[in-house]
């Protein structure tokens, strides 16, 4: 296992956080990019690759946008501009893909992928 990658599941809490010390993680995040993040994170995880294209990504930025009560025709303008966020805060990573023409697609990166208890357990309660 890499220095920057960790397994949450088989690491103790004074690890984990040590972990995060080291590396200096910090989240600054509106409520609404949280609730993006999260979704996000529901989402690969249900994949097996846990890569998702973008269409996925404003599907779900739609979702957050109606619980938040902000819709409206600049949804795809907006979804962008959270995930260039998200992108540009090294929360996702951003890939060209070959197979489809160049398309991008996005994968979540360390610090979200950490704890997939933690986003299963948000999962569950939404349920």
């Amino acid at each position: 296992m890499s220095d920057n990658t960790l397994n949450a599941d088989d690491r103790p809490i004074d690890e984990l956080v040590g972990w995060v010390k080291q590396h200096d993680f910090a989240l600054n995040l509106s409520t609404e990019r949280l609730a993006f993040l999260i979704s996000i994170a529901v989402l690969s995880n249900e994949r097996f690759d846990e890569e998702l294209g973008e269409g996925e990504l404003h599907d779900a930025f739609k979702i957050v946008t109606g619980q938040f009560e902000q819709t409206g025709e600049a949804t795809a303008f907006r979804a962008n501009n959270a995930i260039n966020e998200l992108v540009k805060q090294r929360l996702l990573s951003r890939f060209t893909s070959e197979v489809n023409d160049g398309a991008s697609i996005y994968r979540l990166s360390l610090l979200p992928s950490v704890s997939p208890i933690i986003t299963s357990d948000i999962a569950n309660s939404l349920n």
